[in-house]
Formats: C-alpha cells, structure tokens, sequence
C-alpha cells in the first residue's frame, strides 16, 4: 500500500499489508509521474492512501494510474494523531511523516478485514498466500473465491497414468508469484503508455482547435474581428479583475494574521518593559527550514529565548544553525536528541524544560517568569562553572600525579 502526502514539496511511503516499510521518498517538484516511476519499481499498489478529507487531485490521479482502492479519512488527519501513528517508524521531514500517517491510517481500516482473511488462510493451511487473496478482495472479490481462484491458478495437472507417486523436489521459485509481478509490471507500462498517448491526442486536438479557430478568424472580416478581439479582451479583463480579487482576499488574511500577530508583539514588548517577564519565540518544528522561516518571519536576534515544541527530528547540524544565531536559551516542551542537547552544552547554551521557568506560549510568541528565568540560568551556570572546576582539578591532579612519578624515577638510583 501507498501512502502519499501531495505538494510542492511532496512525499510517498510505501508499506507492505503488514505495516512493514519498504520504501519512503520525498522531494520537491515530485510529479505524479515521477511517484508512478518511483512505486512501480516495488510493484503495483492494492491502496492509495490519503491524509486528507477530501483527497487531494493528484491522489486520486496516482489511485486511477494503478487502478487500485483508494482510501481517504473521514476527516483530516491532525498532527497529534499523526505523531501516534507513526512513532515506531523513522522519517526525515514531516512530509514523509504525513504520507506515512496516511498508509497507517488506511491499513487501520482494513486490519479487521485483512484479519478475517488471515484467519480463514490459517484454517486451510494457505497462510503463505495471504498477501495475494489480500489483493483480490481488496479487487472486489469474497475470500472464498479468492481462494478458489488462487488454487486453481496454482492447482497441478493431473497425471494421464497412474503411477507410482514420486515426490518432487521442492520449487524454488514461485512461478504464480513471478506470473504476478510480470503482469502488475505489465499493467503499469501499459497505463503509463495509455496516459501518454491520452496527452498526445490532447496535444493534437489542440492544435487542431488552434488550426480551426485561427482559420475562422481569416473569414471574418474587419468588423467582426474587431468584436471577437473586444469580447475576448473583456473576458480577459474579468479573468485578470477575478485574479486581483483573489489576491487581494489573500493578502487581506495575510495582514490580518501579520496584525495579530503584531498586537501579540505589542504585549510582549509591554511585559518586557514591566520587567516582570521575558519575551519568547516559539519554534514549531526543530528543523533548518522552521528556523529560517521564524528567522525570516520574525527575527532571531542575539540573547533571544527559544520555546522548541516539538524537539523532535533536530540533530547536531540543526543545533548548531540555532546556536549560530546566538541565541541565550532553549525551552523545550518535549526530550530532544541527546546529540542536539551536547550541541547546546558545548555551545554553552542552557536548555531548560518549560516547568522550570513557568513558559506561557500563544502562538509564535511566548513570555516567562523573569525571576524563575534568572534563577534557573543562574543555577545552571553555577552548575557548569562546578562541573567545569571538576573537570579542571581533575587533569591538574593527573598532572601533578604524572610529575611525582617523573621526580621518583628520575631521583632512584640507576
């Protein structure tokens, strides 16, 4: 089964029927049929799955490629939900996390089915075939003609004469199962080669309504000409005035959010002058592209405090494009990596959990308690400058340790 997660930045998680991953790709300008080249490679897909209500175009278009079941959500899969999902597998990017979300999600839907199937395989000792009857009752078929149609397909011929039975060594290969492979290969070249040659008719035809339209306008004569032109200027003119429409509702929700969001600096601002808190960016996503977007969006200044929500993904280069912004501290909401944490320490940039200094956060913007603040980066600086001391004492003590061995051997008589 396939899960895919569609857009500029698209991505696609392929999955056996048991859950297990195969494959997990994702990429800009990912087109629809660069993702048939990519799934074809493993096959052909019994389910297209989406993360979305109502699914998006380009899944429907990748589930009618392969001719296969198409499953959306009774509703948009939100993050959390996600996030429990998939907390067994890996991913790079939350695009990968959000395909993979969606061939969960649907393989959720059909466990009880698949179930039922594995159930009555086991009765009859064909276990072994359960990916394929899965196949052909996700097609439409029930489970016992899955099975009779199964056994046929893999049913020997009866001998003409009976003679003594020799058992025959057993097959390394299963010929019903490469038969399968070859023919969903098979499908697949022929719906990439059905859909090239729908493009080339539509080229043609096109070029055919150019051809026809241009020769109607020879015919007309100056006036009437003049009139098609008007009209089609008209049309050209509602079409540009519904473009600016649109724009314009955009940048119209664009400012509203860039004016509350504003109103909220504002706030913070006047907190910070009442010198009872401490402003702080909030950090959706631990990753390069969240941090250069809040950068972009907002500004990360020197001696700022970041809130991490969700600390998860970022590793050591991700820290250290945080801490190349030098920031004062990091509030995290959840555990991040233990390689990004050494990142701060190293850099010696504290990072404290959001109990420890009483974080309120209101969408990209947050304030603390500046007396739990100070304290708690006073702490945690006299605990680095004792940790450090130790570290310190110890090598003099090796040192010194060293030198009265030297002064020993040196001073015994030879």
């Amino acid at each position: 089964m396939v899960g895919v997660d569609p857009g500029t930045t698209a991505a696609v998680a392929i999955l056996t029927l048991e859950g297990e991953p195969i494959s997990i790709r994702s990429g800009k300008n990912f087109s629809i049929q660069d993702m048939v080249s990519y799934i074809s490679q493993y096959g052909s897909p019994c389910i297209v799955a989406a993360d979305v209500n109502p699914a998006p175009h380009a899944v429907e278009k990748l589930s009618r490629s392969f001719d296969c079941k198409l499953y959306v959500p009774p509703s948009d899969l939100h993050k959390e939900e996600k996030n429990v999902l998939t907390k067994n597998y890996s991913f790079t990017n939350f695009h990968q996390r959000d395909a993979l979300a969606a061939a969960l999600k649907a393989l959720e839907y059909y466990r009880a089915k698949f179930n039922n199937v594995d159930a009555r395989l086991q009765e009859k000792g064909l276990l072994n075939h359960s990916e394929s009857v899965k196949h052909l009752v996700l097609k439409g078929y029930s489970v016992e003609n899955a099975i009779e149609l199964l056994q046929e397909a893999t049913e020997p011929e009866e001998p003409e004469k009976a003679e003594k039975s020799v058992p025959e060594p057993p097959r390394e290969l299963d010929v019903s199962e490469l038969q399968k492979r070859i023919q969903d290969l098979t499908q697949t070249v022929e719906r990439l080669t059905e859909y090239k040659t729908e493009l080339e008719l539509r080229v043609k035809s096109l070029e055919t309504q150019l051809t026809d339209v241009q020769r109607e306008l020879r015919l007309y004569d100056q006036e009437t000409r003049k009139k098609v032109i008007e009209s089609k200027m008209v049309k050209s003119r509602e079409s540009v005035i519904k473009k600016l429409r649109g724009e314009l509702h955009i940048e119209r929700e664009r400012n509203k959010i860039l004016s509350e969001e504003n109103e909220i600096l504002k706030e913070m601002q006047i907190l910070e002058y009442s010198r009872k808190a401490v402003p702080v960016k909030v950090l959706n996503h631990f990753s390069k592209e969240e941090i250069r977007a809040l950068d972009d969006r907002l500004g990360i200044k020197s001696d700022d405090i970041i809130y991490l929500l969700d600390a998860s993904g970022g590793g050591t280069s991700t820290a250290r494009e945080l801490i190349g912004k030098g920031v004062r501290a990091v509030i995290t909401h959840e555990r991040m990596s233990h390689l990004a944490e050494e990142e701060f320490t190293r850099a010696k940039i504290p990072v404290f959990t959001e109990e420890e200094v009483a974080l309120k956060a209101l969408g990209n913007f947050g304030v603390v308690n500046k007396d739990l603040f100070e304290s708690a980066y006073t702490h945690w600086k006299t605990r680095t400058q004792i940790q450090e001391a130790k570290v310190m004492e110890k090598q003099l003590c090796t040192i010194i340790e060293e030198y009265k061995e030297k002064r020993i051997k040196d001073e015994s008589p030879k």
